[in-house]
């Protein structure tokens, strides 16, 4: 059986899908979405301390 993920990102529709020749390939391609989404998130906090830094030197 095979199972799909469809999302809508802005003008874009991305379809993965899973099928059972390789088991691990979906929590695989989930670990590496959830680390690149953590990642980003930690990118934009990280420039958000670095500008309130700046406010509080200026």
């Amino acid at each position: 059986m095979n199972e799909k993920i469809i999302r809508q990102i802005g003008d874009c529709k991305v379809t993965i899908t899973f099928g059972e020749s390789n088991p691990d390939l979906k929590e695989n391609i989930m670990w590496a979405m959830t680390e690149n989404y953590k990642n980003r998130i930690a990118e934009k906090g990280d420039k958000a301390v670095r500008s309130d830094e700046k406010k509080k030197t200026a």
